[in-house]
């Protein structure tokens, strides 16, 4: 701005109508409000409040509060407009206590605030959810100035917010009573929403009622409202319904109104519902977006439908929609349990080159499903670049390295792996456990397993029946009865019941060293304890009689198992055969 060639008047104008415009950027401002501080003679208040202004709108708000600091120093008198602009850059930055001196000032100055200021700290109170505070300055506004719909709204908005929707009803009775102005559309969408919130659902549907009563015409919002709420009641077919009433009113239905009913059919598992919907939307004209998409490809996914969910990814590319990274997480995930890794890391590929983060969920995924397909290698590398992302691995991406580990019969690096994620601050669960408890039985390292189980159970990590039951099968089989027994002990005092597998672990340990009494002891424990002895545990104790060349016994149980409806397999069978055939042989001679 040349000082030379404009006056105080010229510029007034000048920047007058650049802020109405509504194109002025904040260096230009910046450069207006430097310039206009050094003028000589200065312009008007009237001026510094446009350029105020038009900063605040721009939410640069503690700027406006420092520029104001720069009028002082030039001996510029604020107005009640000013004011107004510093108390609502107050409030937007969390600091109404502040905005409630200006209103000191205010009155201090000589100015009578003005009906503005005092529902910019209404809603200022409300946002910092002080609703106490909040309806005592209400209550003063209403009596002493001209109140209006604005009032009204911003009160009914914060007792909503902060759930206290009934009262709202209370002061919407009283609203009507005053009659000092009508609640609209907003108003009542508002308190709707709030009591949709609060599952007060009934209260809200007799309220939309009212407002079909009174002719007022409920919009898009009012209805999304109440089919968010319904959903969320589980009250479908009426959620349906009012999508339908939409349409018959000629109201636009959008794909927020669709997205809500969808979502709420995919978690109840109602697919065919969902799907029908889908195709609704496009019969009525509605283009669904990248929620309805993810909705519906996630939800697919949870129902093992891999093959329809990835369909409908590449029919949302198709329609020129940009999955997010939710979508392409939730199809990496589905590509990783088909197997299909090649396509999954291709995939995740195309996410980043689109300037998508892959998160902590994509990575486990993707590790996952490469520890599943013996890519051991490929997962160390994404484990580390996943690290070098500044992602780091949680809880289940170190379950998944172990359980894989442990699987592949790598168990001294599934317990380094167990020691880093110790040193990295994480604490191993019973999953973890589970897996490093049957790599190493697995191995034949059956104390080191015991180690382990009793390092767990000082930790306080409770052990689950998984846990038991996998160390006594392994101690069992290894012939370590006794160390078979404390765990049985340590069990069943931690009050978890032996199972089937359990009985038949301990059955066939006993077995294996010809301990056929105690053997038949814990059969008859598991009789009493109403576990149904199978094919699998007469099996063991016949074969374990026939060992122990007590035939007879052995002969009584195949009698007692046919007795009970239970037949022998063909492994059983042959044993028989082989005994019949040894006595027949031993009767000849």
């Amino acid at each position: 701005v040349d000082d030379d060639k404009m006056g105080t008047a010229q510029f007034e104008y000048m920047v007058e109508t650049h802020c109405r415009s509504g194109s002025l950027k904040l260096d230009e401002s910046l450069g207006y409000f430097h310039h206009a501080v050094k003028m000589q003679p200065l312009p008007s208040i009237r001026v510094f409040n446009y350029l105020l202004g038009s900063i605040s709108k721009m939410k640069e708000h503690f700027t406006v509060l420092c520029l104001y600091k720069d009028l002082g120093f030039v001996r510029i008198q604020p107005n009640i407009a000013t004011m107004g602009i510093l108390t609502n850059c107050l409030c937007h930055l969390g600091r109404v206590d502040l905005g409630f001196s200006i209103l000191g000032t205010i009155i201090k100055c000589g100015l009578e605030p003005n009906v503005r200021i005092l529902n910019t700290l209404l809603r200022g109170l409300c946002t910092e959810d002080k609703i106490a505070q909040a309806v005592v300055l209400f209550r003063k506004i209403v009596e002493e100035y001209p109140s209006n719909e604005f009032t009204y709204g911003v009160m009914f908005n914060g007792l909503c917010k902060s759930g206290y929707s009934r009262t709202a009803l209370q002061l919407l009775s009283e609203m009507e009573e005053r009659g000092c102005c009508k609640p609209n559309v907003v108003i009542y969408s508002t308190i709707i929403d709030g009591l949709c919130k609060e599952r007060l659902i009934d209260d809200a549907l007799k309220l939309f009622q009212e407002v079909k009563d009174k002719c007022i015409s409920p919009d898009v919002i009012t209805y999304n409202s109440l089919v968010h709420g319904l959903c969320n009641a589980g009250r479908l077919k009426e959620a349906k319904s009012f999508i339908d009433d939409m349409a018959d009113h000629g109201i636009s239905l959008d794909a927020s109104s669709f997205n809500v009913l969808i979502n709420t059919f995919c978690k109840e598992k109602k697919m065919q519902e969902a799907l029908l919907l889908f195709e609704l939307m496009t019969e009525r004209s509605v283009k669904p977006d990248v929620v309805t998409y993810t909705i519906v490809i996630r939800a697919l996914c949870k129902s093992g439908q891999w093959k329809e969910a990835t369909s409908f990814f590449n029919n949302m590319v198709d329609r020129g929609i940009s999955p997010n990274a939710v979508t392409f997480s939730t199809i990496i995930d589905a590509l990783c349990k088909e197997g299909r890794t090649g396509e999954a890391l291709d995939l995740l590929d195309i996410m980043i080159q689109r300037g998508l983060r892959p998160n902590l969920v994509t990575y486990n995924s993707l590790i996952h499903g490469l520890c599943n397909s013996g890519q051991w290698k490929e997962a160390k590398r994404l484990l580390n670049e996943m690290m070098e992302q500044g992602i780091s691995p949680n809880v289940i991406t170190f379950a998944i390295l172990i359980d894989a580990l442990c699987k592949g019969g790598r168990t001294t690096k599934a317990l380094d792996m167990l020691e880093l994620m110790i040193q990295r601050g994480l604490k191993p669960n019973i999953f973890i456990y589970n897996s490093l408890i049957y790599g190493l039985c697995n191995s034949g390292e059956c104390r080191e397993a015991k180690g382990l189980f009793n390092k767990m159970v000082g930790q306080d990590i409770l052990p689950d029946e998984i846990t038991f039951d996998i160390l006594l099968d392994a101690l069992c089989k290894d012939g370590m009865m006794d160390n078979a027994q404390e765990v049985l002990e340590v069990m069943i005092q931690r009050g978890i019941k032996p199972s089937a597998f359990t009985y038949t672990a301990l059955i066939n340990g006993n077995c294996l060293l010809g301990q056929m009494d105690q053997a038949m002891d814990v059969f008859d424990a598991m009789d009493v304890r109403s576990h149904a002895s199978d094919v699998v545990c007469y099996n063991i104790l016949i074969n374990g009689y026939i060992k122990s060349k007590k035939i007879d016994e052995a002969l009584r149980l195949v009698k007692e198992m046919i007795q009970k409806g239970i037949m022998p397999d063909t492994k059983m069978y042959n044993a028989l055969r082989g005994l019949c055939l040894t006595k027949h042989s031993v009767s000849t001679k």
